[in-house]
């Protein structure tokens, strides 16, 4: 895994590599689910810290430095899918 964050972040230490991977959730999403209330059927997340919304249906990864360039694109980053696959 440290191959694949050394490609995504250079001229980082160890430590500030090691620090970022501790912050990706694990799993195929952008999200560590906190709660999910089966009444209101509202699900809670704590994002990634380095998945940002940029407008309506889209997304982009800080860390990865990808984003989705029109609503709903390929990259399903809008819907939280990584694509970095750190941590899967």
């Amino acid at each position: 895994m440290m191959k694949l964050i050394d490609k995504l972040i250079k001229r980082k230490t160890f430590t500030q590599k090691r620090e970022i991977l501790n912050r990706i959730p694990k799993g195929e999403y952008c999200y560590t689910p906190l709660s999910y209330d089966s009444k209101t059927g509202i699900f809670k997340v704590k994002s990634c810290p380095y998945w940002k919304s940029i407008g309506k249906g889209r997304a982009k990864c800080t860390l990865y430095k990808i984003k989705d360039k029109y609503p709903q694109d390929l990259t399903l980053l809008w819907d939280m899918v990584k694509c970095c696959g750190l941590k899967r």
